[in-house]
């Protein structure tokens, strides 16, 4: 399964991009969540 996820990712060079800004995206959501959730108590 994982050689399948590489060799996916070396195939389309803009998709893996894609991949990791959606990754980096949802995991500022994530602090931004946390930092609001905290912030509020």
């Amino acid at each position: 399964m994982q050689s399948t996820i590489s060799e996916f990712m070396g195939r389309s060079g803009i998709m893996s991009t894609y991949e990791e800004f959606m990754i980096i995206l949802t995991a500022c959501s994530l602090l931004i969540a946390i930092l609001n959730y905290t912030h509020r108590k």
